[in-house]
């Protein structure tokens, strides 16, 4: 959203910036502001209604695998998605740079369980299935959404190329932290 670009570039004028969202193939996509002025998605992703607090508004798309040919980049060490239910679609658009080992690792949103009643995540399990056959595996998982009725609901992920990993080092059983770090689980 324009607005919220401008205050983004207020905030962090020396950051390089680009007014674009991220899917599977390069166009346009309609976004809807949400019922949260932080969860901005595609409208197609939110099943074509509009929720929002203003008129949905059109922004061109583009592939991850394209951006980093434009922006001359020839490998991400982490690619962070947050793209409220959209991320399997970022993930499709950067076939090219996970199949050449470009991407080191993924760190992603998603639902987490069968208490994830958030729809607009994707469920953990579709990020795994997609992510494994790609050489990367499930190494850590943070949530700061924890609520007493659905115990764990949401967080993101952190998947990992496997081979790019010290085969020396012990990559014992992971926490899940809480939103103020204090371990969810032993």
């Amino acid at each position: 959203f324009p607005s919220t670009f401008r205050r983004l570039q207020a905030v962090r004028p020396r950051a390089s910036l680009h007014q674009v969202g991220l899917s599977r193939r390069s166009g346009s996509a309609t976004m809807d502001q949400g019922t949260h002025h932080t969860c901005a998605r595609i409208v197609a992703d939110a099943g074509g209604a509009a929720e929002g607090h203003g008129p949905p508004v059109e922004v061109p798309v583009r592939t991850v695998d394209e951006e980093l040919g434009r922006l001359g980049l020839p490998r991400l060490e982490v690619l962070k998605i947050d793209v409220e239910g959209h991320e399997l679609d970022v993930l499709h658009g950067a076939e090219a740079a996970i199949r050449h080992d470009r991407i080191d690792l993924v760190l992603a949103e998603c639902r987490i369980g069968a208490s994830g009643s958030l729809t607009q995540h994707v469920p953990i399990e579709a990020l795994v299935a997609h992510l494994e056959p790609r050489g990367f595996r499930a190494m850590a998982y943070y949530t700061g959404a924890i609520a007493a009725d659905r115990g764990v609901h949401h967080g993101d992920v952190l998947m990992a190329r496997i081979d790019r990993l010290d085969p020396g080092m012990y990559w014992g059983p992971c926490d899940v932290l809480s939103g103020d770090g204090i371990p969810f689980s032993d």
